[in-house]
């Protein structure tokens, strides 16, 4: 479970006036202001929302280390360079363009080929 996102979850789901106590693993660890747990409240909603949230943040953590490697590149591209493997650029920042568009939680990012002068 992603005990860290919890308490981001509840926010998210729209609810307020709580606190959290030790490694939030259960509802128990959810303080309410108002002594019970709001009405519709349901702790499976809240840990797949946290999921969710958790997610979300590893693909972020992939789209954005993609988008510093293709910023990396982006000199290999231009017309005026003059590289001889131009190509095998245009692949490299092809794939990592694809992991913007369909980040992974786990990606294996293309290796950047070596500059070859004309």
């Amino acid at each position: 479970m992603n005990e860290q996102f919890i308490p981001l979850a509840i926010t998210a789901l729209g609810y307020s006036g709580f606190s959290v106590t030790g490694n939030c693993q259960s509802p128990s660890d959810v303080n309410w202001f108002s002594g019970q747990p709001p009405t519709g409240f349901n702790w499976d909603a809240v840990v797949a929302k946290a999921t969710e949230l958790a997610n979300q943040k590893t693909f972020d953590q992939c789209k954005d280390e993609a988008k510093k490697r293709i910023a990396a590149t982006d000199w290999s591209v231009l017309p005026d360079v003059g590289l001889a493997n131009v190509a095998a650029f245009e692949t490299y920042r092809a794939a990592l363009r694809e992991l913007i568009k369909n980040p992974v939680a786990e990606p294996t990012w293309p290796t950047e080929p070596e500059p070859i002068w004309s």
